[in-house]
């Protein structure tokens, strides 16, 4: 199975970068990175090993990685989208609703 990353997900991630190496360093920044993008593959391998998450839309799923959720759509063509990478602290219906006022 592909995968599929959307705009706000890769802001998510680059924000994330961003954050770690500010906190602690580029080399953290770069394992955490790698762990996202690791769980990523791991759901194209496994990908209803998320656990469902329809209250924030038909399908949604989302798998946790460290402290951060990413949420992730399987279509009809057999690929993961992933929807956003967000910080277990955020309020994610919120998250989801700016995105549909704002695209």
């Amino acid at each position: 199975m592909d995968f599929t990353i959307r705009q706000e997900a890769i802001t998510d991630m680059d924000s994330i970068w961003i954050y770690t190496k500010e906190q602690w360093s580029r080399q953290q920044a770069n394992r955490y990175y790698q762990l996202l993008y690791s769980e990523i593959y791991r759901l194209t391998q496994f990908p209803l090993s998320g656990k469902d998450c329809s209250e924030l839309g038909d399908g949604f799923r989302y798998s946790k990685i460290k402290s951060h959720f990413i949420f992730y759509l399987i279509t009809p063509s057999e690929t993961i989208d992933v929807l956003r990478v967000l910080h277990e602290n955020m309020d994610f219906l919120q998250q989801f609703q700016m995105n549909k006022q704002g695209g």
